[in-house]
């Protein structure tokens, strides 16, 4: 460990307390086989897939409107809280080495992503530009725009080399390098025959509004009874015989 890091005598306040409290406090990481388990436990690999199967770059890139399982954001998070002290605090993980590994890492996983969805950049521009226009009272900027300061891409002058969100969606001509190997898409498995309803005596061109279809399943031979209407969605669908909506 670097000796700047384990300074006892570095006085207290900014950069150099922090390096202080990694002094006091030592090293916690979990050993291999710790982590090993913990991440298959976790189910770690899947939540990778999950993420490149997300059709949305706002859903995959980020925490904003996605469940718990489809962002690349969950295994980023994931890694640092299993690893450990320094890894689990926002203040000293880039102090460790495994910071930087992990976050390469997180930009191949980013990297596969754009390669099964090409269009990300163009729906990244439009959904910035919109939100800035929706929300233009509020003083929202387009961060499609906005220099990710304080970072250069390299060669040339500083100021004319500003590195902008436009720059991560092609590291190669950008960055001058390439993965050996990027994570593999997983082939969706199919756990069940899908069930699908037809109602062949609905002209929807002949309805005057959009309506919510509620699907009933009942057994061969067995009676139909006349579903519940209500009140709720929720007493809609505790009926046994509910197979779902469209």
């Amino acid at each position: 460990v670097p000796r700047a890091l384990l300074d006892e005598s570095l006085p207290p306040g900014g950069a150099a307390h922090q390096r202080k409290r990694l002094w006091d406090e030592g090293y916690a990481i979990a050993d291999d086989a710790d982590l090993k388990r913990t991440i298959e436990s976790q189910r770690l690999p899947e939540k990778i897939g999950d993420a490149l199967w997300i059709r949305q770059h706002y859903r995959a890139a980020s925490t904003y409107g996605t469940s718990s399982r489809d962002s690349v954001e969950t295994p980023h998070d994931l890694i640092h809280v299993l690893c450990g002290f320094p890894m689990k605090s926002l203040m000293h993980a880039a102090f460790h080495p495994l910071f930087w590994l992990h976050h390469c890492n997180i930009d191949r996983l980013y990297e596969a992503y754009l390669e099964n969805n090409p269009d990300s950049q163009r729906e990244f521009e439009a959904n910035q530009e919109r939100s800035r226009f929706v929300n233009r009272r509020k003083g929202t900027h387009d961060r499609y725009d906005e220099w990710l300061k304080p970072f250069y891409l390299p060669g040339g002058a500083r100021g004319n080399r500003k590195f902008y969100p436009r720059h991560t969606f092609d590291i190669a001509r950008y960055g001058d390098y390439v993965y050996d190997a990027l994570h593999l898409r997983p082939a969706q498995a199919m756990t069940e025959r899908p069930v699908y309803a037809v109602f062949e005596d609905v002209d929807i061109n002949a309805l005057p509004c959009s309506y919510t279809l509620h699907a009933f399943i009942y057994p061969t031979g067995a009676e139909a009874t006349t579903p519940p209407l209500g009140p709720t969605i929720a007493s809609i669908m505790d009926d046994p015989n509910y197979a779902g909506l469209g």
